[in-house]
């Protein structure tokens, strides 16, 4: 039997481990492959995807967004992104800055 987590979260959002140790993890789990889909952040993929250069386990770039529909939160996830892609990171950094403002009027 061949086993891949297509919902994984590194503490580069709010999981436990580390993108490396997700890595390790994996492995240990017997896993073939694992996306990593941090909420609204793409910090975590240069580091699991350097560690997955040393062992056989295919690392798919992911993501998860946190927005709000119709005044509900909704996550969308988004695998196998476009992670280096200079728009791609543009356009997740306007997000960002957007989102961290909504949230600072929401507490103001």
């Amino acid at each position: 039997m061949r086993y891949i987590d297509l919902h994984v979260h590194s503490n580069c959002s709010d999981g436990t481990f580390s993108p490396e140790e997700l890595v390790v993890l994996g492995i240990k789990q017997e896993l073939v492959a694992f996306s990593l889909t941090d909420h609204d952040t793409i910090a975590g993929i240069p580091e699991a995807m350097e560690a997955a250069k040393s062992y056989d386990l295919e690392l798919i770039p992911g993501l998860e967004f946190s927005t709000n529909y119709n005044g509900k939160d909704i996550h969308i996830l988004g695998l196998d992104i476009a992670w280096q892609d200079p728009d791609f990171i543009r356009d997740l950094k306007y997000f960002q800055n957007s989102r961290d403002s909504r949230n600072r009027k929401m507490i103001s």
